[in-house]
């Protein structure tokens, strides 16, 4: 299922979802150009944060949910879920 087939079934279940599809290739492209390979994935969810809470902070909401799990995967060490969040701030 894609994002707009969830936010579909979400909505149905509860009662105010919003869906929010930002484009981030351009962003991306230049994390590429300008950054080394081990930073890419970090800085890209550091820059999908700063999006995310922008539009929370807009909207009014109180909490962000990213559905991290710390040590799921290599990304989500201590360490870089902390940089990750102090994007957010």
């Amino acid at each position: 299922r894609n994002v707009e087939e969830i936010a579909a079934i979400l909505t149905q279940r509860q009662f105010d979802t919003n869906l929010y599809l930002v484009p981030l290739a351009p962003a991306q492209q230049q994390i590429v150009t300008a950054c080394p390979e081990n930073l890419r994935t970090v800085l890209y969810r550091r820059m999908m944060m700063r999006i995310a809470s922008e539009i929370a902070r807009r909207d009014g909401a109180q909490a962000l949910v990213t559905g991290d799990s710390l040590g799921q995967v290599a990304s989500q060490t201590l360490e870089n879920l902390a940089v990750v969040e102090d994007a957010a701030t």
